[in-house]
């Protein structure tokens, strides 16, 4: 009777993680679940498409211009990368240099500055081709994304933890 029990719970494992594997391995051919259907919106929020009404040629032009920025903020990043990853070496060190993490933090802050130079440069170039409704809608949705990106990660009742809602202003 155990051994009969052992078998069909070796069985039914197995049949789950070849469930599993299946699934994996079905999701890494046919890509990320939230990017399907979206191949002509520039990877957008589902909303812009309607509430913008993008022409085929302005979808064309976004795209192309979102390859430009990332390529150009790219390896700003990665600068971002090493200086963090310096900074935290210095952190963790036995005496840690406050002049060298200072020095580290305001480079890190210019190239944070440059991003956001870059990209407000960028969507105003882009927003010239749009219709005065669309130029309200994109400002709109800057507008909303910028209010919930300045508020506060931490302290009561704000951020992630608990009695925070980043969702409700």
């Amino acid at each position: 009777m155990k051994e009969r029990a052992l078998i069909y719970l070796v069985v039914v494992l197995v049949v789950i993680n070849i469930a599993a594997l299946g699934t994996i391995i079905y999701q890494r051919m046919v890509g990320p679940f939230w990017m399907h259907d979206r191949s002509d919106d520039m990877m957008a929020p589902p909303d812009m498409p309607r509430e913008f009404k993008l022409q085929p040629a302005q979808r064309r032009a976004l795209r192309e211009s979102r390859r430009r920025v990332e390529g150009l903020l790219t390896p700003i990043h990665s600068e971002i990368g090493k200086r963090r990853q310096e900074l935290l070496s210095e952190m963790d060190s036995g005496q840690p240099d406050t002049i060298r993490i200072d020095q580290l933090v305001t480079e890190i802050g210019a190239l944070q500055v440059q991003i956001e130079k870059t990209l407000i440069h960028h969507l105003l170039e882009d927003s010239k081709s749009f219709s005065p409704e669309q130029r309200n809608a994109f400002l709109r949705m800057i507008n909303q994304r910028a209010k919930w990106q300045d508020k506060p990660m931490m302290g009561p009742g704000q951020g992630l933890g608990p009695g925070g809602n980043r969702d409700h202003e």
